[in-house]
Parts: structure tokens; C-alpha cells; sequence
């Protein structure tokens, strides 16, 4: 009778992307809903035009990341020289040594949702809340003391949020229809593991930490201004910096009574706590006025001129 939904949905995807030896893998998806609407009791209201809960479960893979078209295959970079007698010869090295066992990113994602209509289905509204689990990363490992890049499969890390929807049209007359609809979803950023629970990935200011959002901003908490030499003198020595009255003040995280860079930590998150979106839309027979709006929230921005 229409009440319920089942879906699901099986490939065996293989990319030349990935290495040989785990170029074919599995993926899979299964989702199903109850629309509500239908179910005898829903008939004893007059609130809602149309109910439906909704859940999803599955598995998808990722074959390429920081912008490679083939991760396992990496370009050639110069500046390297070989000489052979009294000739030198440009010389082109890997941009990066990729794992030889380097496999698919996995994305585990689950998903639960309701969706809603009222006033002679006007108003319609949906929110979802995820959680997605991406296993395996592909992970770029910077060269340290003259070591080259690599590229390989470590670690995870878990998104979570809320995605809320809603739209409402309303005819004002027989020409003329109002269209406002709106949009916001939640973010929740976590790395759950990499190489080890000390391994840390940096790139400027950025740092990606086990325990903690990836790709926040790593540096010292600014707590003040040194407001004159007696108060440099009561304050934890600062054993990387000059500076005195008119200086920045930094924490002393660690409580040793000294500011080094064992003070660093995480002082911001890139990443938004949610992002927005609007639409409001006037129809005149075959004309449109519309204005949109988006924008996002809670995200720290790093200055690093002035």
C-alpha cells in the first residue's frame, strides 16, 4: 500500500587510480522509510499533510585526493642535477613515494531524516542528522630532514551534523506566487587515528592531531599586553621571543612557569559550525524576482598579514 520503502544497491568498483593489488573493491548502500501519512492513526489530525522517517547505511569509496589524478601513479618534479663527465643533465625525481599496498578510501556513512508537510502542503519541511566515517585516508606525509613526501592510507576521521530544509509557497493572487525556502546544516569535525597518537600533519599554520578537528590553526594563546617591565618581570619568562612592555603575552599552557614552543596548542577551527542558505522568490506569470542568500558560522580565520 505504498507505506513502506526499501532500497539497496551493490558495485564492485575498480580504478586504475589504486595500486594493483586492491584495485577492485566492494560498496554498498540500504535505506528505507515509513511514510507515516498513510498509517490509520495519522488520519485522526489535521496538522500535518504528509509524514515520513527515513534511515540509510552504506559504504562508498574515494579514489583520489590532494588533487592527483592518480595517487598511485605520482608526477615528476625537477630540481635535481646529475653529472656525467664534463655534461650536466636535468634530473626529475617522484613528487612523492606512494604506499605500494595504497588502497580506497572508505567513506561509512549513516543517515537518519523525517520529512514534513503542512498547511495543504505549503510548507514543507526535512531534517537529517549524519555521521560519516572515512576510513583508510589518503594521507600526504610532508618530507622531514631531507626524507621525500609520501602518500598512504592512514587514518580516519568522523563528520556529524544536522541538515535542516524547509520551503513555503504561498499563491497572493492568480498571478502571483511567494517561494521562501531555506536551508542550514550542522558540522562536527573529529580525527579518530592516524599513523600513531603522536603523529601530527603540518602545513603552514595548519595542524591535524588525533582527538581534535582536522586542519585546525596550532600556535600560542594570546592572553595580553605587557603593560610595563614590572609586569614582564611577574609574568613566566619567555625563553623564544625578545619583547617587553607593549608585547604580546602569551599563555603558559603547560604550567612549567616558562613560554617555549611547548605552549603551542590549538588556538582556532577552519572548519564552520554551520553554513546557511535562503531563497525568496516572487513569480509573476513568466516572470521571476529572486534573491539568495548563503553564508557560514563559526569558523575562525587565521590573519597572517599586518
Amino acid at each position: 500500500q505504498n507505506k513502506y520503502y526499501l532500497n539497496a544497491s551493490f558495485r564492485r568498483d575498480g580504478s586504475s587510480q589504486i595500486s594493483p593489488d586492491n584495485r577492485w573493491q566492494n560498496f554498498w548502500a540500504v535505506g528505507g522509510a515509513w511514510e507515516i501519512s498513510k498509517a490509520d492513526f495519522f488520519q485522526r489530525q489535521h496538522i500535518f499533510d504528509f509524514a515520513k522517517i527515513k534511515a540509510s547505511i552504506g559504504v562508498l569509496g574515494n579514489q583520489n585526493t590532494y588533487g592527483y589524478d592518480y595517487p598511485f601513479y605520482p608526477g615528476l618534479v625537477g630540481g635535481n642535477a646529475a653529472v656525467f663527465g664534463n655534461l650536466v643533465y636535468n634530473a626529475f625525481s617522484q613528487s612523492y613515494l606512494p604506499n605500494p599496498n595504497l588502497k580506497w578510501e572508505t567513506v561509512h556513512a549513516k543517515e537518519v531524516g523525517i520529512e514534513l508537510s503542512a498547511l495543504k502542503n505549503t510548507l514543507r519541511f526535512e531534517a537529517n542528522y549524519f555521521n560519516k566515517v572515512t576510513k583508510d585516508l589518503m594521507t600526504f606525509i610532508p618530507g622531514i630532514n631531507g626524507a621525500q613526501n609520501g602518500l598512504d592510507n592512514i587514518g580516519s576521521i568522523r563528520n556529524t551534523g544536522m541538515e535542516f530544509s524547509a520551503n513555503y509557497t504561498r499563491p497572493l493572487t492568480k498571478d502571483l506566487t511567494l517561494t521562501v525556502s531555506g536551508n542550514l546544516t550542522t558540522y562536527k569535525n573529529k580525527v579518530l587515528s592516524l599513523a600513531s597518537s603522536e603523529f601530527s600533519i603540518q602545513q603552514g599554520v595548519n595542524r591535524t592531531t588525533v582527538g581534535l578537528p582536522i586542519g585546525y590553526f596550532y600556535g600560542y594563546i594570546v592572553e595580553g599586553i605587557y603593560q610595563s617591565y614590572a609586569d614582564k618581570l611577574a609574568s613566566p619568562v619567555n625563553t623564544e621571543f625578545s619583547y617587553g612592555p607593549g608585547d604580546l603575552k602569551y599563555k603558559d599552557v603547560n604550567g612549567d612557569g616558562k613560554i617555549n614552543t611547548a605552549d603551542r596548542t590549538m588556538i582556532g577551527n577552519p572548519t564552520p559550525d554551520f553554513t546557511y542558505g535562503g531563497t525568496i522568490t516572487l513569480k509573476y506569470k513568466n516572470l521571476d524576482l529572486g534573491i539568495d542568500v548563503g553564508g557560514v558560522y563559526g569558523n575562525e580565520v587565521f590573519r597572517n598579514w599586518g
